[in-house]
């Protein structure tokens, strides 16, 4: 599941990734938020949170993630990654890197 976070500035896209990620949450969630911020933002910021409880994502989610993201690739700027360095290079790794210009995984250790 991604969920859109609420309390950031509205060119700032914040999720969090819970559970296993489908190609559902793309179509029915994150693709209709980053349609519409757009109309109102000529890019956005993107922080996604890999949660603790995050199992991966479905074969359909990576394909919905990867063609997504290099179809808007030059509509996000980069945003500081937040977190311990070890865990920020970990979750780089994940698909949605196309799509999400700053990772931070979420750890019991930060």
């Amino acid at each position: 599941m991604i969920k859109i976070l609420d309390n950031f500035p509205d060119d700032v896209l914040a999720m969090e990734c819970i559970g296993k990620v489908t190609a559902d949450d793309y179509r029915d969630g994150l693709i209709p938020e980053v349609t519409a911020r757009l109309k109102k933002h000529k890019s956005l910021r993107a922080l996604c949170l890999i949660g603790e409880g995050f199992k991966g994502y479905a074969p359909g989610a990576a394909w919905s993630d990867f063609t997504f993201g290099v179809s808007h690739w030059n509509q996000f700027s980069r945003m500081p990654d937040e977190g311990a360095l070890s865990n920020i290079r970990r979750a780089g790794a994940l698909p949605g890197q196309a799509l999400i210009g700053g990772i931070w995984r979420q750890s019991s250790n930060t």
